[in-house]
């Protein structure tokens, strides 16, 4: 049997190319190749010509390319090349009966290459196994994505169990990865407020909190978090809650203190991937009321979804496809209404330069905003789709990309000089991110920038210092098409 290797299939497809002219050079060939690949693959793909044997040609090389991402940034060969051999021309003549094509005047090279090969370095596969058997990885990353079942519910009803959605998916070849149970179906988990606190007598990391569970008596809790204060709504668990980690809450001392229960933090709820303190439940939550209220019971569907199906990167496009599948009414967006406003090309606003890489723009100006946290229901669905919340105005473009697949950016407006400008970067051009980092640009990175400054990098989460920050009070919004090419060589580099 022939052993498959991350770099070789037992089966060869070719890809092939051969130019004649009059005076053709070495240097013809390695000037139209490394053009040839750089343009395929991006600028920032090294090369490198080796001397080698292949047929029909004098003298031969083998092309490498090293890309980051690709045999672990290592050199791998991607095609074979040489100067015709004159004998080829020779036997040419003979066969014609005729001179027509002097070796001492005629010359050309000849390359071939193997797809599989080349698709490993288009889309940044490392293994060219995945090429066989169906698997549509090779098109390039494959994205992990969350589904909010509750969220699905909201286009279309659902009356199939957990079970039989997954097998549908399944049946139409997006892959589900794992099923997690997210929401708080437990008993003895209710909303409390902190009315006053003090340090631990025997402890320094640890406060005393009298708090209120509305049912008229004082409890007392000790607590090792640091980030709430006085009047503040938070999750407790009374004696005999069991957690979602099969923890079970019984009154106690802690360092000689009683403790009649435990306050919680998201991740202790199983509502969040990790958590820096309790979780602040918004002002007007009432008092007493069981947590499962506040946080319904989800289940979230985590899955993969491959580059040839964009129309399913978000919660609409999987519901329009569960319409299909299991015979349902069609998936319907719930009524919005636009704001009132003049919409208009203006090249003084927004200009394109890089119409390849951006063929459309939208931008809009939103005045006299206030960046705070956002509203519980809206952290929630971001959470359930693994999205950690930062503000309201981040979230929102979040949510927006998580419902209707759509990306948005906002930019605080007061740090953008004279207008929003789509061009490609110049070589050297360096862009100044929000973690204080600068990064070195050329001419294959597609920016967005304003007259001044490259602002942003589509396609990557190098943040921009052009960003929402809590002093923001107007922004513009940005909505885009990228060509996928461009977005795919930024990701792959700067990631």
């Amino acid at each position: 049997m022939t052993k498959l290797i991350a770099t070789h299939l037992n089966q060869f497809n070719q890809l092939e190319g051969l130019y004649v002219d009059a005076n053709v050079s070495v240097a013809d060939l390695k000037g139209t190749l490394e053009y040839f690949v750089r343009e395929l693959l991006g600028q920032e793909v090294q090369t490198r010509l080796r001397p080698h044997f292949f047929p029909f040609t004098e003298p031969s090389f083998e092309l490498d390319i090293r890309l980051p991402g690709i045999q672990s940034g290592k050199w791998m060969e991607l095609l074979g090349c040489g100067m015709v051999n004159p004998a080829v021309f020779e036997a040419i003549n003979a066969k014609r009966g005729d001179s027509a094509y002097e070796p001492e005047i005629w010359t050309g090279f000849a390359f071939g290459m193997g797809l599989e090969r080349l698709a490993m370095s288009l889309f940044g596969l490392p293994d060219i196994r995945l090429l066989i058997e169906n698997d549509q990885r090779f098109l390039g990353p494959v994205c992990q994505m969350k589904l909010s079942f509750s969220w699905l519910n909201e286009f279309l009803p659902l009356t199939q169990s957990v079970p039989e959605i997954v097998e549908a998916l399944t049946f139409a070849g997006i892959e589900v990865e794992d099923v997690q149970q997210r929401g708080v179906d437990f008993d003895k988990i209710i909303v409390a407020q902190i009315d006053s606190f003090e340090p631990h007598p025997n402890a320094d990391r640890l406060s005393v909190c009298r708090v209120n569970d509305g049912s008229g008596l004082p409890r007392q809790v000790v607590c090792g978090a640091k980030n709430f204060r006085a009047g503040d709504k938070v999750p407790l668990a009374l004696p005999g809650a069991l957690l979602p980690d099969g923890v079970k809450i019984k009154a106690s001392k802690l360092r000689g203190v009683e403790s009649e229960g435990m306050l919680c933090s998201s991740k202790e709820l199983n509502l969040a991937e990790d958590a820096a303190g309790l979780l602040i439940l918004p002002d007007d939550t009432p008092i007493g009321a069981p947590l499962s209220d506040i946080f319904p019971p989800d289940t979230v569907l985590e899955v993969e979804v491959t580059p040839n199906r964009p129309d399913l990167l978000s919660h609409y496009g999987i519901a329009r496809e569960l319409a299909a599948l299991l015979n349902l009414p069609p998936a319907k967006l719930l009524e919005t209404s636009a704001l009132p406003g003049n919409l208009r090309e203006d090249s003084t606003v927004v200009r394109l330069e890089a119409l390849d890489g951006c063929p459309f723009y939208a931008a809009r100006v939103i005045r006299g905003i206030r960046v705070e946290q956002s509203p519980a229901w809206l952290r929630q669905k971001l959470e359930a789709a693994g999205f950690r919340s930062i503000n309201n105005v981040v979230d929102v473009t979040n949510y927006v990309l998580l419902e209707m697949g759509q990306p948005l950016h906002a930019f605080d407006l007061a740090k953008i000089g004279d207008g929003i400008v789509v061009r490609m970067a110049n070589d050297g051009e360096r862009l100044l991110a929000l973690d204080e980092k600068e990064y070195e640009l050329n001419s294959g990175d597609l920016v967005i920038a304003d007259h001044r400054r490259a602002l942003r990098l589509p396609g990557s989460w190098v943040a921009s210092r052009a960003g929402v920050t809590a002093t923001t009070t107007d922004i513009l919004l940005e909505a885009a098409y990228f060509n996928s090419g461009f977005i795919r060589r930024t990701s792959r580099r700067w990631g």
